[in-house]
Protein backbone atom coordinates (compact mmCIF):
# COMPACT_ATOMS: atom_id res chain seq x y z
CA UNK A 1 0.00 0.00 0.00
CA UNK A 2 1.41 3.34 -1.02
CA UNK A 3 1.65 6.23 1.38
CA UNK A 4 -0.78 8.24 -0.79
CA UNK A 5 -3.43 5.51 -0.43
CA UNK A 6 -3.46 5.72 3.37
CA UNK A 7 -6.12 8.15 4.57
CA UNK A 8 -4.91 10.84 6.96
CA UNK A 9 -5.44 10.24 10.66
CA UNK A 10 -8.47 11.94 12.05
CA UNK A 11 -7.65 14.03 15.07
CA UNK A 12 -10.28 15.29 17.38
CA UNK A 13 -9.86 18.99 18.02
CA UNK A 14 -13.26 19.50 19.58
CA UNK A 15 -13.10 20.00 23.30
CA UNK A 16 -14.99 17.58 25.55
CA UNK A 17 -16.23 20.49 27.64
CA UNK A 18 -19.92 21.11 26.90
CA UNK A 19 -21.64 24.47 26.71
CA UNK A 20 -23.58 25.74 29.72
CA UNK A 21 -26.89 24.67 28.16
CA UNK A 22 -25.55 21.17 27.43
CA UNK A 23 -24.15 20.93 30.96
CA UNK A 24 -27.51 21.93 32.43
CA UNK A 25 -29.19 19.21 30.38
CA UNK A 26 -26.57 16.66 31.47
CA UNK A 27 -27.02 17.71 35.11
CA UNK A 28 -30.77 17.08 34.91
CA UNK A 29 -30.15 13.70 33.31
CA UNK A 30 -27.47 12.92 35.95
CA UNK A 31 -29.94 13.47 38.80
CA UNK A 32 -32.43 11.26 36.97
CA UNK A 33 -29.70 8.56 36.72
CA UNK A 34 -29.90 8.54 32.92
CA UNK A 35 -26.31 9.48 32.03
CA UNK A 36 -23.67 7.12 30.73
CA UNK A 37 -20.16 6.92 32.14
CA UNK A 38 -18.88 8.95 29.21
CA UNK A 39 -21.46 11.68 29.85
CA UNK A 40 -20.54 11.76 33.54
CA UNK A 41 -16.88 12.25 32.59
CA UNK A 42 -17.87 15.09 30.27
CA UNK A 43 -19.87 16.66 33.10
CA UNK A 44 -16.88 16.30 35.45
CA UNK A 45 -14.66 18.08 32.93
CA UNK A 46 -17.23 20.86 32.70
CA UNK A 47 -17.32 21.28 36.49
CA UNK A 48 -13.52 21.66 36.50
CA UNK A 49 -13.60 24.29 33.77
CA UNK A 50 -14.03 28.03 34.39
CA UNK A 51 -17.59 27.83 33.01
CA UNK A 52 -18.46 25.24 35.66
CA UNK A 53 -17.23 27.45 38.47
CA UNK A 54 -20.70 28.76 39.22
CA UNK A 55 -22.74 28.52 42.42
CA UNK A 56 -25.63 26.86 40.62
CA UNK A 57 -23.43 23.77 40.14
CA UNK A 58 -22.45 23.45 43.82
CA UNK A 59 -25.09 20.80 44.50
CA UNK A 60 -24.04 18.79 41.45
CA UNK A 61 -20.37 19.11 42.40
CA UNK A 62 -21.13 17.93 45.96
CA UNK A 63 -23.14 14.90 44.82
CA UNK A 64 -20.55 13.88 42.23
CA UNK A 65 -17.79 14.27 44.82
CA UNK A 66 -19.73 12.17 47.33
CA UNK A 67 -20.26 9.40 44.76
CA UNK A 68 -16.58 9.49 43.74
CA UNK A 69 -15.49 9.20 47.37
CA UNK A 70 -17.81 6.23 47.88
CA UNK A 71 -16.41 4.49 44.81
CA UNK A 72 -12.85 5.03 46.01
CA UNK A 73 -13.65 3.65 49.46
CA UNK A 74 -15.42 0.65 47.95
CA UNK A 75 -12.39 -0.17 45.81
CA UNK A 76 -10.00 0.11 48.75
CA UNK A 77 -11.93 -2.20 51.09
CA UNK A 78 -10.29 -5.54 51.73
CA UNK A 79 -12.37 -8.67 51.99
CA UNK A 80 -12.57 -10.18 55.49
CA UNK A 81 -10.69 -13.32 54.42
CA UNK A 82 -7.72 -11.34 53.11
CA UNK A 83 -7.77 -9.16 56.21
CA UNK A 84 -7.59 -12.21 58.48
CA UNK A 85 -4.56 -13.61 56.70
CA UNK A 86 -2.69 -10.33 57.17
CA UNK A 87 -3.17 -10.50 60.93
CA UNK A 88 -2.14 -14.14 61.16
CA UNK A 89 1.58 -14.78 61.72
CA UNK A 90 3.30 -16.44 58.81
CA UNK A 91 4.42 -20.06 59.03
CA UNK A 92 8.03 -19.06 58.53
CA UNK A 93 7.92 -16.80 61.59
CA UNK A 94 6.22 -19.52 63.62
CA UNK A 95 8.83 -22.15 62.68
CA UNK A 96 11.65 -19.68 63.34
CA UNK A 97 10.30 -18.94 66.80
CA UNK A 98 9.87 -22.66 67.52
CA UNK A 99 13.44 -23.39 66.41
CA UNK A 100 14.79 -20.55 68.54
CA UNK A 101 12.90 -21.77 71.62
CA UNK A 102 14.06 -25.36 71.04
CA UNK A 103 17.67 -24.23 70.75
CA UNK A 104 17.34 -22.11 73.88
CA UNK A 105 15.86 -24.98 75.94
CA UNK A 106 18.53 -27.40 74.71
CA UNK A 107 21.29 -25.04 75.78
CA UNK A 108 19.65 -24.61 79.18
CA UNK A 109 19.40 -28.41 79.64
CA UNK A 110 23.09 -28.88 78.81
CA UNK A 111 24.17 -26.52 81.57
Amino acid sequence: MKRADIPPKKTQHKSNIPTVAEADELAVRYFEAKTSDKEENILRHFLCSPAGNNRKYDELRAVMGFIATGRNLEQKQVSPIKNRTKNRPSKRRMWSAAAALTAMFETLEQE
